[in-house]
């Protein structure tokens, strides 16, 4: 993220293109690609099991294991376990080192990513 910011200034204050506009346009590019991916996942995800399956993780003996529901039948929330909580920044926030931490640990995370595709 911090390249990708530092990418836009360069572009904001370059008169003529330079070659660091070429790299940034490929980390622009990538970026991009990765959240409209990460963008398709968020969306509800479809059920694995089919309705009906018996779900085997019961561990007490002579008890019955749970079957599989439709995926309406389940609450909204269950499908939102699965995803990180988003932490809300602020502006003296965003200049300390924790903040510098994360956006490097996220873009570690990104670039992994995209290197798994």
């Amino acid at each position: 993220m911090i390249a990708l910011t530092q990418c836009i200034l360069a572009r904001t204050s370059a008169a003529s293109p330079t070659p660091a506009m070429a790299a940034c346009r490929s980390i622009v590019a990538a970026t991009s690609t990765s959240f409209a991916v990460a963008r398709s996942y968020s969306s509800r995800p479809p059920s694995t099991l089919a309705e009906g399956t018996e779900i085997p993780i019961n561990y007490i003996k002579g008890g019955k294991h749970p079957v599989a529901l439709k995926d309406e039948e389940y609450p909204e929330w269950l499908w939102t376990i699965a995803q990180p909580p988003k932490k809300e920044w602020s502006p003296r926030e965003k200049r300390s080192a924790n903040y510098l931490k994360f956006e490097r640990t996220e873009a570690i995370k990104l670039k992994n990513f995209i290197k798994s595709r």
